[in-house]
């Protein structure tokens, strides 16, 4: 048995919200386009589970939430409003992170293109209250391409001829998940593709384009690579010969977003052969007899699978065939035409 002495007291701590964060997707409070920084206080715990905030982002940012003082655990997510299904996928849960207290406070960082999003809070257990204040913002990084790249072969930006240098800078992510570019190499040239300025996981291909089904086959990818950060950039390069090529962009995994710049440069190497080596017997390229040395710079590749050159030695000789300037593996072979056919 005991007396005891009892005292209560509270202190507001008002919210600077304008209205209720509702508890669903359905009923966020709607900040509108995040053009400039925005801070709220508020409440989540045991008597209000979920806060939702719901805003724009006009044009691909780098977009920013900060979330702090804390004093119990809590939880905050990014989401992309993707499906508009009302509940939360995981694909398009962009980030999340954990926070604790007032001294363990910490950011997300994203970047984001056009878009609706929400940002969601919610304690980290049923039993966890805490107050909390939110500040989100989303600096613009408007992109240099002249169009919004497509997310298929068909919608490709074509940026013609490819000569010389073109950079671009643009976005990929939950919201605008592939970007697709389409140029034409006009005579054999060296290619080189250098992608920087990475936030998230990427990946870069380089397609020909052969079969014109609008589908990437394995039969016409050039080359792929992944680079994780701006700290890991990296670059693909191969001889091209005459034709239409796809560069296609997109993230490594369904969460990741980036900006990127995008490097694409084509420096001819024009060939010295007199006309195009056939890709069969029966359009080789005739050299006649072969009295003399004769010397040739051409290509081989995806776009031209062949070379075959038809020569005749009228006497007995010794041959010799030496081929380099190889920047990928390539066969040659030394054919009799015993039957004249």
């Amino acid at each position: 048995n005991t007396n005891y002495t009892l005292q209560l007291s509270a202190t507001p701590t008002p919210p600077t919200t304008p209205a209720n964060p509702g508890n669903d997707l359905s009923n966020a409070l709607n900040i509108g386009n995040l053009d400039s920084p925005q801070a709220f206080k508020d409440f989540v715990g045991v008597v209000d589970s979920q806060d939702f905030y719901r805003f724009n982002i006009t044009q691909i940012s780098n977009f920013t939430l900060n979330m702090s003082g804390l004093n119990d655990y809590a939880n905050v997510y990014l989401i992309a409003d993707i499906n508009k299904n009302g509940v939360v996928d995981n694909n398009e849960t962009i980030a999340q992170d954990t926070y604790n207290y007032s001294n363990n406070e910490g950011v997300i960082k994203a970047d984001l293109g056009a878009g609706n999003y929400f940002a969601l809070i919610k304690p980290n257990n049923v039993v966890d209250n805490t107050n909390y204040t939110l500040n989100l913002s989303a600096v613009a990084t408007p992109p240099t391409t002249p169009a919004n790249p497509g997310n298929d072969l068909s919608s490709a930006l074509n940026l013609g001829n490819l000569s010389g240098q073109k950079i671009f800078k643009d976005f990929v992510g939950v919201v605008d998940p592939q970007d697709f570019y389409r140029f034409n190499i006009t005579q054999n040239s060296h290619f080189t593709l250098n992608m920087s300025g990475l936030s998230d996981y990427t990946s870069v291909y380089l397609i020909a384009d052969l079969n014109k089904n609008g589908v990437v086959d394995n039969n016409e990818t050039i080359a792929e690579d992944s680079y994780n950060t701006s700290t890991n950039d990296g670059a693909i390069e191969s001889d091209l010969g005459v034709g239409s090529y796809f560069v296609l962009i997109k993230p490594n995994n369904v969460a990741d977003n980036s900006n990127y710049t995008l490097n694409l440069s084509a420096i001819a190497t024009p060939p010295t052969t007199p006309s195009n080596p056939g890709n069969d017997l029966n359009s080789a390229l005739n050299l006649g007899n072969l009295s003399s040395p004769k010397n040739f710079k051409d290509f081989v590749g995806v776009v031209d699978r062949a070379d075959v050159y038809r020569f005749n030695i009228t006497q007995t000789s010794d041959f010799s065939l030496n081929m380099t300037g190889l920047t990928d593996l390539t066969n040659v072979y030394l054919i009799a035409d015993l039957d004249g056919d």
